[in-house]
This record gives structure tokens, sequence and C-alpha cells, in this order.
């Protein structure tokens, strides 16, 4: 009886295995992988890292090349025209025409155009080289012997003039006279002015100011012109 048990299940355990490796007999290969599937939606952004430290600037470029200049504006109060100082010698003087004891000299002045004779406000100055700083504006005289004075402007000119007080007969003693002219364009409305560095000034105001007085004001140097 205990022999054909042992039979019975030696028996079985064999068809078992035959069974399990007929199954792995027909089993077929791997095949390949299929296709990916689509992606996900996109997930909720997560909040912003700090910041990192800024980076060191850059080297500058090269300078691009200068622009076309625009056109002259238009001028303006604070445009004020001087001229250089002009010598008069003491033979460059002549009569007059009309006394002996008047003579006259014209002085070249470029910057006087027709339009500032009409707007602007000129001053002329005179520089006594025989005595340190003593520039004086025309009408002007020494209280002794002559009176320096302007005669008549027009464009491009001023004529200048010296007058003996005593109406002797005029004599030529002077070395040389300087003379140099300041133009104020413009901006005057009656007898102020109303833009510029003299905005608010009268023009009396103005004459009434020493010459370095007005060189500050308007900012000109002792010596040079601003004449092209």
């Amino acid at each position: 009886m205990r022999m054909k048990k042992l039979i019975f299940s030696i028996a079985f355990v064999l068809v078992t295995s035959l069974i399990i490796t007929a199954c792995k007999a027909d089993k077929g290969d791997t095949g390949p992988a299929g296709p990916a599937g689509s992606a996900g939606p996109t997930g909720v952004a997560g909040p912003a890292g700090v910041a990192g430290p800024a980076g060191a600037t850059g080297p500058a470029g090269p300078a691009g090349p200068a622009g076309v200049a625009g056109p002259a504006g238009p001028t303006g109060t604070a445009n004020v025209v001087y001229s250089n100082w002009i010598a008069v010698l003491n033979t460059d003087w002549s009569n007059n025409g009309i006394s002996t004891a008047n003579h006259t000299r014209a002085i070249s002045a470029p910057g006087l155009t027709a339009t500032l004779l009409a707007q602007g406000v000129v001053l002329v100055y005179l520089n006594l080289i025989t005595q340190t700083n003593n520039i004086k504006l025309l009408p002007w005289d020494d209280a002794t012997v002559y009176t320096f004075y302007l005669e008549a402007m027009t464009v491009g000119s001023i004529l200048v003039g010296v007058k003996r007080q005593d109406n002797a007969p005029f004599i030529n003693t002077f070395i040389t006279l300087n003379y140099r002219y300041i133009i104020i364009p413009g901006g005057v409305s009656g007898s102020r002015f109303t833009s510029g560095p003299a905005a608010g000034y009268t023009v009396q105001q103005v004459r009434s100011m020493s010459y370095d007085q007005v060189r500050a004001l308007f900012n000109i140097p002792s010596n040079g012109t601003n004449l092209r």
C-alpha cells in the first residue's frame, strides 16, 4: 500500500513538472516597448527662489560717433556780444567837420547788426591805459579838459568822439586809448530787461554798474571776444 502511494506521488510530481515546462515553452519572447503616453498637465509653479547677488558691472562700450550739430538757436538776451579791446592811436582822430574842438574816430563793430541796433542795448567802454583799472562807460568826462562820447552808431561801426571842454582846438596829446563794446540783445520792455542775467534791472541800473559788475553779471572775460 505504501509503495503505491510513493509511486503515485512520484508520478504526480513528474506530471506537474512536465505541465510547467510545457507552459514555459509555449510562452513567446518579450515584445517591444509600447509608445510613451502623453504628458500630464503642468503642475503648479513653486515659490520664487531668493534673488542672487548682482553681478559685477561690465566694461563700458566704445563711444558712438558724434551726432550732427543742430542749427544755432535764435539770439537771446543772455547771448551778449562783446568785442576785444580796440586801440585808437593819437594819430587816428580826425576833425568832425563841426568844430575844431571835436574829433572822432570810427571803430569796427561787426557784432552790431541792424536787429541789435533796433532792439539791443549798446555799452561802449573807454580804457585809459595810462591809469590802472580806469575803465569808463561813455559818455564820460575827465572833469578837467576832455569829454569822451558816442557820436553815432551804424551797422558794423561805432563812431566815438572826444571834445575839449574849453572849446579850444583839439590837439592829439593822447598816446593810445582802448575801446570795447558790449551789446545786450533784446529782452527789454520799456526801460527794463525782461529776460537773461539782467532780468528785473532797468537799462539805467545796468548803465550805472561798474565795468567789472557788468562783466560779472554777463560772465564776460576781461579780454577776448565772442565774435566769429
